[in-house]
């Protein structure tokens, strides 16, 4: 992720990196959510405001209620583009089971079963698949982030 600047240093922005990407790649991916959120609730020492764009609307708003249940809720929330199964995260914490459960397999695929799991839920370009070295560096991500999004 870029930096971003703060306008006029009247505020500081971090941002908070998943368990196996980026500088913390040597770390093991995450699959909960609410562990991730934990993590960033536990370094906001000072009033804050939460930004989570796609599945990170879900991770900002487990963050907000840690926060809000420790006394001291962030000053706002942002969201940007959350998927479908993450549009209304009090309905989806209240529900058991989620509403989409992982994909058969999908803890134990390798990466070429991975690959055949991308494309039977849609949304990726098969071409992409047929790189190893593509896949091969994003899997272990790209299988935490489907099955965070179905706990």
């Amino acid at each position: 992720m870029r930096d971003w600047a703060a306008p006029g240093g009247r505020f500081e922005v971090y941002a908070a990196r998943y368990p196996g990407r980026a500088d913390r790649a040597a770390e093991p991916c995450g699959t909960d959510v609410c562990d991730l959120a934990a993590g960033v609730a536990a370094l906001a020492d000072r009033p804050v405001a939460l930004f989570g764009h796609s599945m990170g609307v879900w991770a900002a708003f487990e963050t907000a209620l840690l926060l809000e249940r420790g006394g001291v809720p962030p000053s706002h929330l942002f969201v940007s583009g959350p998927p479908a199964a993450v549009r209304n995260p009090r309905r989806r914490r209240a529900s058991a089971p989620p509403p989409r459960s992982a994909p058969a397999g999908l803890e134990t695929a390798s990466p070429d079963e991975l690959a055949v799991i991308l494309v039977r839920l849609g949304g990726t370009d098969p071409a992409l698949l047929d790189d190893p070295g593509l896949l091969g560096r994003y899997f272990p991500y790209i299988r935490a982030d489907l099955l965070m999004a179905s706990r």
